[in-house]
């Protein structure tokens, strides 16, 4: 069975883990810490990247990605992720 199917197939629990979570706000390594803590409940691959499991949040399910330019831009875009709606100050924190 394809990694996508998989995905498919636990789509319901891992929204619920998304719609559960007290979070609006997510940093990719509170993503990647998700899917490693369910991944053996969910019956996911060790080869499901992050990547792949990113973009089905945002595909099937209510994740969205906003890119924050720091003030003194010696760093480079910050991505922070947002499930469903968050306040401005919520994703500035």
């Amino acid at each position: 069975m394809s990694k996508v199917g998989r995905l498919q197939i636990a789509r319901e629990d891992i929204l619920k883990a998304f719609e559960s979570d007290s979070r609006r706000v997510f940093w990719a390594e509170d993503i990647a810490q998700i899917l490693e803590i369910n991944r053996e409940f969910w019956r996911l691959s060790k080869g499901t990247s992050l990547g792949r499991f990113i973009q089905f949040l945002m595909t099937k399910g209510e994740l969205r990605v906003v890119e924050l330019v720091p003030v003194n831009y010696e760093v480079r875009k910050i991505s922070r992720y947002i499930w469903k709606e968050a306040s401005p100050f919520e994703i500035a924190l």
